[in-house]
C-alpha cells in the first residue's frame, strides 16, 4: 500500500531542528559531531522553504557546532522566521562563549530561548571534557547571566561524563546563583566523539541521579522556580528514576518521552532529514537530502516512515533507535 507520509507529518510538525553548521570553538567529548567534519550549511533559501512548508510549526532550534560562528547566517534564518509568523518560538544553542553587546541587542528582537551548557567549574575537568581553555568558565557564567537580564528563557544543559559527575549538584547551584530558567541533565549519546570510556559507573550515575531529584523537590519547597529535565534516561535500569520525575509534582516538561519523527524533525548543516539529532550518524542519511529530493518525497521514504510510526515510536528501552543501526546493542547501564 502506497503511504503519504509527508502530508501527515507536514501538518503534525511542530518543532523543526537545524543544524547551522559544524564547525566550534570547543572540542566536547560528549559531541555528536565527529573530528574532521566539513563546516557546511543549508542554503538560506532552502532553510526559508522549510519554514514555510510547516503550517503547524511552533518552534524553531537552531544549533551547531557554535551557531554564533555564522551569527549573520542565524540572525537571518531567526529575523525571516519572526516576520513570517511572530509565535513560532526561535531557540538558539550556543557554547556561550561567543556574546557582544551588539549581538545581544540583535537576538533580543527575534529570539526567545538560549540553549547552552555547562558540564565543570573545575579548570582541569573542562579541559578534559569541553577541549578549550578553561578561561571559557568564567565567560560562559557571565553570558548567561548577561542572557538571564536580557529576558531570555535560559537552558543549560549537562551532558554528564565519569569526570563531571560529582559536579552536577554544584552546577545545579550555579544555575540557580545565575538566574536560569531550566537546567537539564542526561546521559551522555554514544555517537560523534563520545565514547563509552568517558561513562560514569552506573552506581555513581544512579547516586547522582537519586541525589538531584530530592535536592531539587527540597528547592521547590523553599520557593525554586527552576525547572529540572532529566534527558536520555532510556536504560531498563533508570526507569524508576523516569517515573519518579513524571510522577512527582516538581516542576517540569515532559522531554523524556522521544517526539523524534513524529512532531520533530532534524535537518542536518548538510541538509540531510534525521529523526533524531544525537543518535545517528549525519553520514547514513545521505538519501535524505533536500538540497536532491523534495521534502514530499523524503517522508514518504520507508526508513523515515518507520520512524514516525507510533509503535515503533518509543525507544525508551532501546537507549538510542535501533531501525537505522543494528549495530547498536543494549544501553549504556543495561
Amino acid at each position: 500500500m502506497k503511504n503519504n507520509v509527508s502530508a501527515e507529518v507536514i501538518k503534525k510538525l511542530k518543532i523543526l531542528v537545524i543544524q547551522v553548521n559544524r564547525q566550534c570553538n570547543l572540542r566536547c567529548t560528549f559531541c555528536c559531531n565527529r573530528d574532521g567534519d566539513r563546516s557546511t550549511s543549508i542554503p538560506l533559501k532552502k532553510v526559508k522553504e522549510l519554514i514555510k512548508t510547516f503550517p503547524n510549526l511552533e518552534e524553531l532550534i537552531l544549533t551547531g557546532g557554535e551557531t554564533f560562528l555564522f551569527i549573520d547566517y542565524v540572525f537571518k534564518i531567526v529575523e525571516f522566521t519572526k516576520k513570517f509568523n511572530k509565535r513560532i518560538k526561535v531557540q538558539v544553542n550556543t557554547t556561550g562563549i561567543i556574546l557582544t553587546d551588539k549581538i545581544l541587542k540583535r537576538l533580543r528582537k527575534s529570539v526567545d530561548v538560549i540553549h547552552t551548557s555547562i558540564n565543570t567549574l573545575t579548570p582541569e575537568v573542562f579541559w578534559k571534557v569541553k577541549g578549550g581553555n578553561p578561561i571559557s568558565i568564567e565567560v560562559i557564567n557571565n553570558n548567561i547571566k548577561k542572557y538571564v537580564e536580557a529576558g531570555f528563557y535560559v537552558i543549560v544543559d549537562n551532558a554528564v561524563a565519569k569526570y563531571d559527575i560529582d559536579e552536577v549538584l554544584d552546577i545545579y547551584k550555579k544555575c540557580e546563583e545565575l538566574g536560569v530558567q531550566e537546567y537539564a541533565v542526561s546521559q551522555m549519546i554514544i555517537n560523534g566523539r563520545a565514547t563509552k570510556e568517558m561513562l560514569p559507573s552506573y552506581p555513581a550515575f544512579r547516586k547522582m541521579i537519586v541525589e538531584l531529584i530530592e535536592y531539587h523537590k527540597e528547592r521547590v519547597k523553599a520557593g525554586s522556580k527552576m525547572k529540572l529535565e532529566l534527558w536520555c534516561l532510556f536504560s531498563n535500569k533508570l526507569k524508576d528514576y523516569r517515573d519518579q520525575i513524571k510522577n512527582s509534582k516538581i516542576p517540569s516538561t515532559n522531554t523524556m518521552d522521544c517526539c523524534c519523527g513524529s512532531s520533530m524533525l532534524y535537518f542536518s548543516a548538510e541538509g540531510y532529514i534525521m529523526p533524531c539529532s544525537l543518535a545517528f550518524d549525519h553520514n547514513y542519511f545521505k538519501d535524505c537530502d533536500i538540497n536532491k529530493k523534495s521534502i514530499k518525497d523524503i517522508l514518504n521514504q520507508k526508513r523515515i516512515f518507520r520512524l514516525i510510526n507510533k509503535d515503533v515510536l518509543k525507544c525508551l528501552n532501546n537507549g538510542v533507535c535501533k531501525l537505522f543501526n543494528p549495530k547498536i546493542k543494549g544501553t549504556f547501564y543495561d
